[in-house]
């Protein structure tokens, strides 16, 4: 046990490697953190100390640090939560830490939400802060949680029709990408190295053919291994952290002509890159670690540019894999059943917001322009073959 000064409580290792805080609550011992490391566990009595003895200056960096702790032994979160926490509270205190608790305004949570477009992101960082500030409202440290005053537009946070047909890429921006990517100078990711330059493209053609076809999100695909690849479908079994997929459950994702395609270019990629070759990953980087799991393929958004397609996250390929199966522009249109399983969405309520807009005038309209851009009497006609 380290010793500490009065009403800061102690640090015990109570297990190899494994430490706990308590402290005396109404004349009772009580233990408020445990499973931590050491230096971890020293983080929440120090913080603790700060909000017993220094309530009147307390900063909400301090909070975010006793939550950051609460939050880290909860053996109810899968790991992969935890750590997406962690991250996020980091971004809170940078970006509200100095500020007094008792001097918070609902203006300043407002003004940090503004950092990001996303509802959904928006909607997760203000559940943190109030989780926060909630504990200085327990610890009488403040009477009011200011964070319930902020409101967010559109709060449940489903996606707009109107932002998924802006965000869509259309076949004809479809077959544009590829075309870029196999025709010699048209696309470049290292000029003076023709090898390099060939192989680099030939990875960036896989890594967006695969996701295009599977509909899987950036982590899920740098999680697959080679072992997950089979004859007639690709097993999608580790997200973030290794851990599983976002709706907890593996699934399998038959390998459509887009996926068949990245499996081609994949083997030409491993013959010519032997390190590549010998990576037990899908789609390893060029030194055949695993990619990180939030970063897109190198040179990602310098193809849209070249291929005169607007800026899209990877994540609009899974909306745009989800909307051309059930319009049938790869072949015959599949059921929202069937598209739900292939995205692994835990309700068919999610996949129906891609059937509604189907329906959605404005879709209508847009696609009628692109049969007449096309000369052709179907949208789709993508050359998945060619590749």
């Amino acid at each position: 046990m380290a010793a500490r000064k009065w009403g800061s409580g102690s640090v015990e290792e109570y297990a190899p490697g494994k430490h706990r805080v308590r402290t005396r609550i109404d004349g009772k011992l009580a233990t408020l953190a445990t499973r931590l490391p050491e230096a971890a566990a020293t983080r929440y009595a120090d913080a603790l100390t700060e909000v017993r003895h220094q309530q009147a200056t307390l900063t909400f960096r301090t909070l975010v640090e006793l939550a950051r702790n609460e939050r880290q032994r909860r053996s109810d979160l899968k790991t992969s939560t935890i750590r997406q926490e962690q991250s996020t509270l980091t971004l809170i205190a940078n970006a509200l830490g100095d500020i007094p608790v008792n001097e918070m305004q609902p203006k300043d949570i407002r003004d940090f939400l503004k950092g990001s477009k996303s509802v959904s992101t928006q909607r997760n960082r203000l559940n943190l802060i109030r989780y926060v500030l909630q504990m200085a409202v327990d610890d009488d440290v403040v009477t009011v949680n200011v964070a319930d005053a902020v409101k967010l537009k559109r709060e449940s946070g489903r996606l707009k029709k109107s932002d998924l047909l802006s965000e869509l890429i259309w076949p004809y921006q479809q077959q544009a990408i590829i075309d870029k990517l196999t025709t010699p100078g048209r696309f470049t990711l290292s000029s003076d190295k023709p090898t390099l330059d060939q192989l680099r493209r030939d990875m960036l053609l896989a890594c967006y053919l695969f996701a295009l076809g599977t509909g899987c999100r950036l982590s899920e695909q740098w999680g697959v291994k080679r072992e997950d690849v089979s004859d007639d479908a690709i097993l999608i079994s580790r997200s973030v952290g290794n851990e599983a997929p976002k709706s907890g459950d593996w699934r399998e994702v038959p390998i459509l002509p887009p996926t068949a395609a990245a499996l081609r270019v994949m083997e030409r990629v491993r013959k010519a890159s032997p390190t590549v070759a010998k990576s037990e990953w899908l789609f390893p980087g060029e030194r055949g670690d695993q990619r990180k799991w939030s970063a897109p393929p190198r040179g990602w958004s310098d193809l849209l540019k070249a291929a005169k397609v607007g800026h899209r996250n990877w994540h609009w390929l899974r909306h745009t894999c989800a909307t051309s199966l059930l319009c049938g522009w790869w072949g015959e249109a599949w059921t929202l059943e069937q598209v739900k399983a292939i995205l692994g969405h835990a309700s068919v309520t999610t996949t129906e917001i891609y059937a509604q807009l189907l329906d959605d005038a404005a879709f209508k309209a847009a696609e009628k322009s692109f049969q007449i851009r096309s000369r052709k009497r179907e949208v789709g006609n993508v050359d998945f073959l060619a590749v």
